[in-house]
């Protein structure tokens, strides 16, 4: 956030600090308050607080996108199918997959706020996820409102057009003791549909 300069100042005129910025948009990431209740927490108005917690965001997906990599060598891929084995028996699996609800705020008055009603009524927004053995994010999909079913995002996700593809997923098989071919394949949840390369 110190590459961008910001002019952001508190209802005082005193000018915020990166310390002061980088909590602000954390509180408003963290909690799922309102630009109006957090502006009032910091003396901002609502224009501030949500110009801060998008130069956040913005900030921490230039800064983290580079470390959120499917593995690009054999070698790479290997060691987390290594892994994987060794943890958990799962011979030639690449990642595991699941789906959380981050909680948002929506204003009342908002007639198409539905949508973002998950199962428990909940304002959230899905947050795909496929990580490896040491629980590093290998491939993420975010913004789907939190009535979207986890089978739905994963057949909207570049990952799912990829491995159709034959672009991921895609390395060598397994002959299993009874000579049975494993593909490579990621794991997850009854809540994700059983395809060739997921259980």
């Amino acid at each position: 956030m110190l590459a961008r300069s910001s002019g952001c100042v508190d209802l005082n005129g005193k000018r915020l600090s990166s310390n002061d910025q980088v909590a602000i948009a954390l509180r408003r990431l963290s909690s799922g308050e309102s630009l109006t209740t957090i502006g009032d927490s910091f003396r901002l108005n609502q224009a501030t607080v949500s110009q801060i917690t998008w130069k956040f965001v913005e900030a921490m997906e230039e800064r983290g996108l580079r470390h959120l990599t499917w593995p690009s060598t054999e070698m790479e891929m290997q060691e987390i199918k290594s892994k994987f084995e060794n943890i958990r028996g799962l011979t030639n699996c690449c990642g595991a997959v699941d789906s959380t609800h981050i909680m948002m705020t929506l204003p009342s008055v908002d007639p198409e706020s539905s949508v973002w009603l998950d199962r428990e009524k909940n304002c959230s927004m899905v947050l795909q996820a496929i990580v490896d053995p040491d629980l590093r994010f290998r491939d993420i999909v975010t913004g789907w409102p939190g009535s979207v079913s986890d089978d739905h995002v994963l057949r909207s996700s570049t990952f799912f057009k990829l491995t159709e593809e034959g672009k991921r997923l895609n390395g060598g098989n397994k002959i299993l003791p009874d000579e049975t071919v494993l593909r490579e394949y990621i794991v997850g949840d009854t809540g994700f549909p059983l395809l060739p390369w997921l259980l």
